[in-house]
């Protein structure tokens, strides 16, 4: 003869259900606390593509901005040669002109 199972009791198919209840509850928090990890790493990873895109770029331009003071300097030093010649000049001329009045 088949063994008959015994009856479920109220008391053991609450505690069953409960038990139910509470492993689908443990297993929606371990999905959603999986989706967060998830999402912080992406976050993680973005943040750390971006600095170093931005740390790129800063020595980028501080290269940048180097070679224009350099080039910002020897066009002042030009500058002031040329404005001394053209002084020079003009200093020479009046005093050959002058002279030629004079004479």
């Amino acid at each position: 003869m088949p063994a008959r199972k015994k009856p479920v009791t109220r008391r053991k198919a609450a505690k069953n259900d409960s038990r139910a209840q509470q492993l689908a509850q443990l297993r929606k928090n371990r999905q959603g606390i999986a989706g967060q990890a998830r999402a912080r790493t992406r976050a993680r990873k973005i943040e750390a593509r971006v600095k170093s895109e931005a740390q790129k770029a800063r020595a980028q331009l501080a290269s940048q901005i180097s070679t224009l003071r350099d080039q910002g300097r020897k066009l002042a030093t030009n500058l002031k040669s040329a404005l001394g010649d053209a002084g020079k000049r003009d200093a020479g001329a009046s005093a050959g002109a002058r002279q030629k009045s004079r004479s």
